[in-house]
């Protein structure tokens, strides 16, 4: 008996034949599947419950420290003094000889270095 080829010539197992290939997904025919939509879901919302209250708690307390830092900058005179300083520079340098980059960069060290020790205690 000659053996049984597809479309594409590919030898038939005859014993896989009366197999039939469901057209519906894999969750429809096995709810308990890792795949399954509904269970999918499911696991999905738990985690996004328990991760949203921690994020939102950082969120809140990142936002308070920088409204801490904010105030106490401007309170003992750091912004002032960060505003001279790029004044100064900017006379230094020339208005058309100098780019926010260059500012910014210039700028950054003098800044950090001259946060108050108490400021940086409080707020870290």
């Amino acid at each position: 008996m000659p053996q049984q080829t597809s479309e594409n010539n590919i030898p038939v197992n005859d014993s896989c034949s009366n197999m039939s290939i469901p057209n519906q997904p894999l969750s429809t025919h096995w709810p308990n599947h890792p795949f399954s939509t509904q269970q999918h879901l499911e696991s999905t919302t738990k985690l996004q419950q328990q991760h949203q209250v921690p994020l939102t708690q950082s969120a809140t307390k990142l936002t308070k420290m920088q409204n801490l830092l904010h105030s106490e900058l401007i309170e003992c005179g750091w912004r002032d003094a960060m505003k001279d300083q790029c004044k100064e520079l900017i006379r230094q340098k020339g208005l058309e000889a100098i780019t926010s980059d260059e500012l910014v960069r210039e700028l950054i060290p003098v800044g950090r270095a001259a946060v108050p020790e108490g400021v940086r205690r409080r707020v870290l």
